[in-house]
């Protein structure tokens, strides 16, 4: 290559260098056309031109890529901003922030971005959840997502106050290096609602358990003096108030029948009240609603009414009361009383309160009228016995004091008139007669009260008993008596009576010939059976005037126990009791 060719190859490449951008031309005039050296210059020329052209190419699409580079930086923080969730960066090696979003400085409680950076996780995370944050930080060393729920604190206020956060985190590679993304979302509200609803849940549980323990233990007795008791202890325990009482219905008059935790000087059971003086209240009451009021001291038309009605009572045994709550019980519709419960503190019972109350009201209502009903069944059969046992006297004991007397008359008579050998006749018969009229109120006394039962035993006094059915009223018994059980005298007492009554009234309806009982322990449980081959009855039908089959089924309810009628007409009937032989309904 010649010298002059080297110079314009050099002179070009120089103006190259210092201005890429610039398009040098090349002289090839200067050489002879089809030269070697213009050939060799003119590919250069082109050569330069591709290279200007590439050169150009990528100048425009590294522009290009640098436009959409910024846009979508933009975007993405546009993005990582506009987030309702606090989006934290954080190094993989010690774990402190190096970006963070505005709702990320929300959520950590920091007044500024600059305040955020640098911050360790453990600056935000509560001290009962800082083993998390290590569980976290192992889960993303090994390269996996984590996820869970962390309890943080805000420290800028005073007190610093917990909240909720949960986190979704996952590892990354952010400027060359690894880090973490941590996505937090706070959550307190949601929280603090679930909660709430297991707390309302929890309550509504208790609500439900509570009512099911009140319908079961008012269920227990028939009693009317022990349901009171048991009523208002349960309202004491649900309400916890400070006193409570049950008022009924009588007539126009209201009487509180029961009183507990009352306080003060004067009584209050048996008091009684016209309705008229409670006027609106019982007008609402009526109505079947709930009264509350937060304080009987206030100057409301309300408590006025209140201070009106309890008058001297307020000042002496009801001087404690402050808050009052009135239910009503309620029976088929009709208001037959009122649950009176009363607090010291004002304000004390909710709506709430009153509605599980009113529910309480209602069991209480019907367990009332059952042990009234239970009372009134209880004096029916009092009186029934007292008659069977007049009849009784009259048909057999007073028979024979009246055959007693006449052969003692007779014999006097004879006597009299100096026929002794004639008076060992009516004597004989005075004395059979004697003999059974004592036969007769021996039977009567051991009906009264069975001797037998207390000093020998369920199964001696079940043997005598068939043993006077059999004397008395000629039929055939068969008795199947297991061993003494190990029971209380007060079972035993119920099974007799059962047995009695059962007896009373196969002599009484069935025309039976042959009556069998059957005493057996069996899993726990004493089981009676009492069977005749009489007439039978319906068993499904019912008996007005007859509480015998009624009042052996409250016998044999009221320790726990239950009572089977098994008849059908002309086919005899069997009674069968069974009673636990350990525990027993109060």
């Amino acid at each position: 290559m010649d010298a002059a060719i080297q110079q314009t190859l050099l002179e070009l490449f120089t103006r190259v260098g210092d201005d890429p951008s610039a398009m040098p031309r090349i002289p090839l005039d200067d050489w002879p056309d089809h030269s070697p050296e213009r050939q060799l210059l003119a590919g250069f020329q082109q050569m330069l031109t591709r290279q200007q052209q590439y050169q150009h190419q990528l100048q425009q699409e590294h522009e290009q890529l640098t436009q959409r580079m910024q846009e979508r930086e933009e975007q993405y923080h546009s993005i990582f901003e506009a987030s309702t969730d606090g989006l934290f960066i954080h190094d993989m090696a010690d774990g402190r922030i190096v970006e963070v979003n505005s709702a990320g400085c929300r959520i950590g409680g920091v007044r500024s971005y600059e305040e955020i950076i640098g911050l360790s996780p453990i600056g935000l995370i509560h001290p009962d959840d800082h083993y998390k944050l290590l569980e976290m930080q192992q889960t993303l060393q090994a390269e996996q997502n984590y996820h869970g729920r962390m309890l943080a604190v805000n420290r800028h206020v005073d007190p610093p106050v917990p909240y909720y956060v949960e986190v979704y985190a996952s590892p990354f590679t952010y400027l060359g290096r690894p880090h973490f993304l941590a996505v937090v979302r706070d959550i307190t509200d949601q929280v603090e609602a679930y909660q709430l609803l297991e707390r309302r849940v929890a309550e509504r549980t208790r609500e439900l358990s509570t009512l099911l323990h009140i319908s079961q233990t008012v269920a227990s007795t028939l009693e009317l003096q022990p349901l009171l008791n048991v009523i208002l202890d349960q309202l004491i325990a649900v309400t916890q108030c400070s006193g409570a009482s049950i008022i009924l219905l009588d007539g126009d008059q209201l009487e509180i029948v029961e009183a507990k935790g009352i306080v003060g000087g004067e009584p209050v059971r048996h008091l009684r009240f016209p309705v008229q003086a409670f006027g609106p209240f019982w007008q609402k009451l009526a109505a079947h609603q709930p009264l509350i009021i937060p304080d009987v001291r206030a100057d409301v038309p309300e408590a006025n009414l209140f201070r009106a009605a309890t008058g001297s009572l307020l000042a002496t045994t009801l001087a404690y009361v402050r808050c009052w709550m009135g239910i009503p019980l309620i029976l088929r519709g009709e208001v037959i009383g009122v649950l009176s419960i009363t607090s010291a503190e004002p304000g004390a019972f909710s709506q709430t309160q009153a509605e599980l109350t009113l529910t309480i009201a209602n069991q209480a209502a019907v367990a009332i009228e059952n042990a009234r009903l239970y009372e009134r069944a209880q004096a029916a059969a009092v009186l029934e016995e007292r008659q069977r046992l007049a009849r009784e006297l009259h048909d057999s004991v007073s028979q024979a004091l009246y055959g007693i007397s006449l052969g003692a008359h007779t014999a006097c008579t004879l006597f009299e008139r100096g026929e002794a050998a004639r008076l060992q006749e009516p004597l004989r018969y005075v004395l059979s007669l004697a003999e059974t009229a004592l036969t007769e109120m021996r039977a009567l006394i051991f009906e009264l009260r069975p001797e037998t039962l207390e000093n020998e035993g369920l199964v001696n006094a079940l043997s005598k008993q068939m043993q006077v059915l059999s004397v008395r009223h000629h039929l055939t018994v068969k008795t199947e008596l297991c061993a003494e059980p190990d029971v209380s005298f007060e079972i035993k007492q119920t099974l007799y009576r059962i047995a009695q009554e059962a007896l009373h009234n196969i002599i009484k309806h069935a025309q039976a010939r042959t009556v069998t009982l059957h005493l057996e322990s069996h899993d726990g449980t004493l089981v009676l059976t009492v069977r005749d081959d009489g007439l039978g009855f319906d068993a499904e039908g019912s008996f007005p005037g007859h509480l015998g089959l009624h009042s052996m089924r409250e016998r044999a309810y009221k320790p726990g126990g239950t009572l089977t009628i098994e008849s059908a007409p002309g086919e005899g009937s069997c009674i069968t009791a069974r009673l636990p032989i350990s525990g027993a309904r109060t």
